[in-house]
């Protein structure tokens, strides 16, 4: 049975809402560092990640970005920013 990923796709909108649009090809990187830069955010990160796992978490922060913004996959990315991400899907229309 899959997790419940109710909560993330919360959090993505609310990041979502803290960031300019139009929104660039790296907007799921955006909301990576976003919620790292934010204590409220990066708590309830850091709980979702207690709840889910990274493997529940990361890709479905990933998936409610491309959601929820409406843009479609580009194509992967590697970063080395942060502690919460390696690489990451670029998007556009």
């Amino acid at each position: 049975m899959p997790k419940n990923t109710t909560e993330v796709k919360t959090l993505v909108e609310e990041v979502l809402r803290t960031l300019p649009q139009p929104y660039p090809e790296t907007i799921i990187f955006d909301v990576f560092k976003k919620i790292n830069a934010t204590p409220d955010f990066e708590k309830r990160y850091l709980i979702l990640l207690s709840e889910l796992s990274k493997y529940g978490v990361n890709p479905s922060i990933g998936k409610y970005t491309s959601e929820l913004t409406g843009l479609k996959p580009l194509g992967k990315r590697s970063t080395p920013y942060g502690p919460y991400i390696t690489s990451y899907t670029r998007l556009g229309r």
